[in-house]
């Protein structure tokens, strides 16, 4: 049976302000390269500037889609295993390689990101826990009642959403 991954209105928020955000720097900066001859002055005399504020504005770009290629979208749990179904791809974690329980409860206090998406498409990436040490994040609401996934050999844990 297939389970959809529901994104809480929390992150809905993260996402549009987010995207919001990157249109007003793209628009800004076509301002400053077609219209104020103060700015572009500003930016050409000081060509530092004016490449790091590029490189800021791809690099977010870069971040945002990353974080929505790999943004759960639902998942399946079979004999086999579970299939975790991205925006772009999927990903099987198998029967025979990890542990599934299904009504695991996780308490984020305390948590910290060590790489990921604080919100902007879900929490996902690498996390530290407090007493679980670096697990992954698949989550797409804040919900305490996951799914856990633990690697019987390397005891690696990935959460999922419920």
């Amino acid at each position: 049976m297939e389970r959809k991954c529901i994104l809480r209105f929390s992150v809905k928020v993260k996402i549009i302000s987010a995207i919001v955000l990157l249109a007003f720097l793209f628009f800004f900066a076509i301002i400053i390269g077609n219209r104020s001859e103060i700015y572009r002055t500003i930016i050409l005399s000081n060509l530092i500037v004016g490449i790091i504020f590029i490189l800021l504005l791809v690099f977010s770009c870069f971040i945002m889609v990353h974080f929505f290629i790999h943004a759960p979208i639902s998942y399946t749990i079979n004999e086999r295993g579970l299939c975790l179904k991205k925006m772009i791809g999927s990903e099987w974690f198998l029967a025979e390689d990890y542990d599934i329980f299904e009504n695991e409860i996780i308490s984020f206090d305390g948590c910290v990101r060590v790489f990921g998406s604080g919100g902007y498409f879900g929490y996902t990436g690498k996390f530290r826990v407090p007493n679980k040490g670096v697990c992954t994040f698949y989550l797409t609401n804040e919900d305490e009642h996951v799914i856990l996934l633990k690697h019987k050999e390397t005891g690696r844990s990935i959460y999922l959403s419920k």
